[in-house]
């Protein structure tokens, strides 16, 4: 008998008799995030200011997943490229623990250099997705009456967003819980998700990586 020809993904895993979620099963394209509300807003964001990607995330062949935690980051590309996915491509903060996270997978040869951006902002020694938003657009989040003028000044380059956020609780002598900074980053998700006009979103100054992002994907599929 001739032997048959296997002409995509879906068709080799189903051959190895590979075991999958349904969201990936036809996934030949990976994009690792560091949380859910990552996943969430990019997933709104990317859509918005790519077509090529919007029709790639609808059709299934590029699926955002979340790796809980940066420090899982080498992992995470383990299991998908045991899964046989095509291209991984990573896009994490710029922080300590993501830098450490980045020097091992790439110490270890896991994927490309090019394939893992993080989101780097000029002038700023420290920074994570939530950075690259604008102020304006969530102010009205912060319900506490100390906290709505601390937002205006948000401008600290030597921190991340979730540290600058939890100094402007600590001066308005407010203690932030875990809790309520992750009930800020879902809010701001939810947000997002909703926004028609998602492209005003992101700071103009601040979108380099997120760009950058966008053409390596594009580039790349």
């Amino acid at each position: 008998n001739k032997a048959e020809v296997i002409e995509n993904i879906r068709q080799i895993r189903e051959e190895l008799g590979i075991a999958i979620s349904d969201n990936l099963y036809n996934a030949e394209n990976i994009l690792l995030v560091e949380g859910t509300t990552d996943v969430r807003s990019l997933t709104k964001l990317l859509c918005a200011n790519s077509e090529k990607i919007n029709l790639l995330i609808k059709d299934g062949l590029l699926v955002i997943k979340p790796i809980a935690g940066v420090h899982n980051l080498s992992s995470a590309i383990r299991n998908y490229q045991d899964l046989l996915c095509k291209n991984i491509f990573v896009y994490i903060d710029n922080d300590t623990e993501a830098n450490i996270a980045k020097d091992k997978v790439l110490s270890e040869e896991l994927i490309s250099p090019e394939f893992l951006l993080q989101t780097i902002i000029d002038g700023k020694q420290e920074s994570e997705f939530e950075d690259l938003i604008d102020r304006n657009f969530y102010n009205e989040i912060f319900t506490e009456p100390s906290l709505k003028d601390w937002c205006k000044h948000f401008n600290c380059k030597k921190y991340k967003w979730s540290d600058n956020i939890k100094k402007y609780y600590e001066n308005g002598a407010i203690k932030l819980t875990e809790n309520r900074l992750s009930e800020i980053k879902n809010e701001i998700a939810k947000k997002i998700e909703e926004n028609d006009m998602t492209q005003s979103v992101l700071l103009e100054n601040h979108r380099t990586s997120f760009d950058a992002l966008i053409n390596c994907i594009e580039n790349t599929v």
